[in-house]
This record gives C-alpha cells, structure tokens and sequence, in this order.
C-alpha cells in the first residue's frame, strides 16, 4: 500500500504463467508491472485447464482445478493423479507454510 493509501501492489498467481506483480490505484484497475520470463515463455503452449466446484462436509463450496495432459485430445482416457492442499492454514509449496513444512499430499490415481 502506498503511503497516501491510493495503490496497492499485490502478487498475481495463475495456472498458465509465473506470477506476476500487479498495482492498483484506488480506481480498481489494475495494471502489470513486471513481465516475468516472457522470452523464455513466448513459445511455450500450456496445458488447458478449468475450476470446478464441489460440496464440502459441512456444504461449504470446496474449488478445483483440472489441469488436461499436454496434448489432450477429448475422448482419450489418462491416468490422473490428484492433490489435496493442507490448506486454509497452508499452502502446497515445499517451504514457507508452517515452518517450511509441506503439508500437501498426493491423494490418489485413477483414470479419467
């Protein structure tokens, strides 16, 4: 937060690119500052992905992600692997969360 408290700079993570900073004046519209490893990510094609929802144990909305294999094509069968995060309280990075601890783990296979 700026010091007159009109902007804001702030962190944005996505599934299809490094993260990136981002600042917002008090307007809301927010602009990129930094354009992380876009030489190196201009010839790059990332796996297609799409957020789906689910009911939790106490109906709360639980939030997903599927992330298709490179190369998808509809129709074909893949195996699948999912992860569960150990979050609110933390996050799946190997450090940082709770003393660096990982508290992330690999929940199962199956075919999709």
């Amino acid at each position: 937060m700026s010091q007159g408290g009109g902007t804001v700079v702030f962190s944005r993570n996505t599934l299809d690119g490094p993260d990136q900073l981002l600042s917002s004046a008090s307007e809301g519209k927010a602009a990129r500052i930094t354009d992380v490893d876009a030489d190196k990510l201009a010839d790059v094609q990332f796996s297609p992905f799409e957020a789906f929802t689910f009911a939790g144990w106490n109906g709360e909305s639980v939030h997903g992600y599927v992330v298709k294999p490179y190369g998808y094509k509809p129709g074909q069968k893949y195996p699948v692997v999912y992860l569960i995060h150990g979050g609110p309280q933390a996050h799946s990075a190997t450090a940082g969360a709770i003393g660096g601890t990982r508290r992330c783990g690999l929940a199962g296979a199956t075919e999709w």
